[in-house]
């Protein structure tokens, strides 16, 4: 063997001598220093509360659209939801002269609405009603009844409910919210309504009040 040969075979017998030392270093360090996993649960972070979130414009519209598209309830429908509630048919006998004046206002007779039965009833309605059913016959689309010039007696009924003393109903399809938005007044006396003969024809009923609610 020549030397250039020699001295390469013996570089490399050196390299590889200095790769075993080292490796086996690097092998025994990672035995001594095993690696330590913690295997511990994180734990639990507190969850903050959510903030309250405002629907949306939208869904308020909708929402505000349906309450608004229902019916409200109705005299009658209230009364088949309170059967203990009393109420009681008015009927009143008025008349008035050619310029819709009421000379004269009473009561013809009382009956109760939830029966079939029309009899009428020992029933005292109080004067502050009365006084409401003057302003509503007065104010109301009712036309004098005239024969041979002189006043005709006729008659209308309405519903009066003790509950809702000051509310006079003309129909058990009235909206029951305008029955509890009547405000409570203090009692004003009847003004003197003089006592003028007045015709009543004798073909001329009282009016029939429907029965059975």
């Amino acid at each position: 063997m020549n030397q250039p040969l020699a001295t390469g075979a013996r570089f490399l017998a050196v390299c590889f001598s200095l790769l075993v030392v080292f490796g086996g270093m690097s092998l025994q360090g990672a035995e001594e220093s095993p690696v330590v996993v913690d295997t511990a649960a994180p734990e639990p972070r507190a969850q903050e509360p959510a903030e309250p979130t405002e629907p949306a414009e939208p869904a308020k519209k909708a929402e505000n659209a349906e309450n608004a598209e229902k019916p409200s309830e109705t005299v009658k429908q209230w009364l088949e939801a309170h059967p203990g509630e009393k109420v009681y048919a008015v009927v009143l006998g008025a008349t008035m002269n050619r310029n819709r004046d009421l000379l004269h206002l009473r009561v013809s007779r009382v009956t109760n609405p939830r029966s079939k039965n029309t009899q009428s009833l020992d029933v005292e309605i109080p004067p502050s009603f009365l006084m409401k059913c003057r302003t509503y016959i007065e104010e109301g689309p009712f036309k004098p009844s005239i024969d041979h010039g002189l006043p005709v007696e006729f008659f209308t009924y309405v519903y009066y409910l003790p509950a809702y003393p000051e509310a006079v109903i003309a129909k058990l399809s009235q909206s029951m919210a305008k029955v509890t938005e009547q405000p409570a007044e203090d009692f004003q006396p009847v003004p003197h309504m003089p006592q003028i003969p007045s015709l009543v024809s004798p073909d001329r009923k009282p009016v029939e009040v429907p029965g059975g609610i």
